[in-house]
């Protein structure tokens, strides 16, 4: 078990949270909807699942695509614009739109990049500036984000794909139908097509006030979150690992994300 310094745990949690709005989540227009309905995709950035719209950036994207049975298809729109993307759904059933960007690249002091590190739980990385004593130096990362958002379109029987692996480097997937409200729903998180041990990993309801639940990945790479209640969920993590000595940066974090919304069980087979 790790033993911070006090003195370092208390100064890190002086900082604002707004030098950590990170997040990066996918919001459709409607998680429900029908066959052959417009449907457009925000990009969003920001913290406590508010955030602002970023428009497309074609240099940013590595994939940005809808996917249902196995088929890939890519989501379209106009170029540093927002929305990012537009699409339709010709197939009643659950899809999956998945977004991987390039990396960015950001520097840091000691003292944000520290309480950044507290604030997403990453406190291996912690350690380890620790033992390789740059922990009260700046740092430089690379980051690179990886969202899903999980749409229901039409009326169908078969509430399959909700569990569509999207092969993307930091992935987050539900091992049951997320879109019907659950005591527990059970999330794999993978790493590299693995499941990952011991990352933090946050769910938040839109709307309930900034309530958050955290826990880490077991073992199997799982975890389980209360999603009894009906709304939008994001669910979200970040990984970080040492940069390649040719990369320019001592770090490299991944952010990934996922989001749904619940409903009760005679709307979960039906768009709206």
């Amino acid at each position: 078990m790790i033993n911070l310094n006090p003195f370092f745990v208390f100064f890190a949690l002086l900082l604002p949270r707004s030098l950590f709005a990170h997040d990066f989540w996918l919001e459709p227009s409607s998680y429900y909807c029908e066959i052959d309905q417009a449907v457009s995709i925000n990009l969003r950035v920001g913290e406590g699942f508010h955030g602002k719209a970023v428009a497309r950036d074609p240099k940013q994207i590595v994939k940005f695509e809808e996917v249902f049975d196995q088929l890939h298809n890519d989501v379209q729109g106009l170029d540093y614009q927002s929305p990012a993307g537009y699409t339709r759904f010709n197939e009643a059933g659950i899809h999956v739109v998945g977004f991987r960007s390039n990396n960015n690249r950001i520097k840091l002091s000691a003292e944000k990049f520290n309480s950044y590190l507290l604030e997403e739980g990453l406190t291996s990385i912690i350690e380890q500036r620790e033992k390789s004593a740059t922990i009260h130096k700046s740092a430089k990362e690379l980051y690179s984000r990886s969202a899903k958002t999980i749409i229901s379109v039409g009326k169908f029987n078969d509430a399959k794909n909700f569990n569509t692996i999207l092969g993307y480097d930091l992935e987050l997937v539900p091992t049951k139908n997320p879109i019907l409200p659950a005591k527990s729903l059970p999330i794999k998180v993978l790493v590299h097509g693995r499941p990952q041990k011991n990352l933090l990993v946050s769910a938040l309801l839109k709307g309930s006030a900034g309530t958050v639940q955290q826990k880490r990945t077991n073992q199997d790479g799982l975890v389980e979150f209360d999603t009894s209640l009906s709304g939008n969920w994001l669910i979200k993590t970040v990984y970080m690992f040492p940069a390649e000595q040719d990369q320019g940066a001592d770090w490299q974090s991944i952010w990934g994300s996922l989001t749904f919304e619940t409903v009760a069980d005679e709307a979960a087979t039906e768009g709206s």
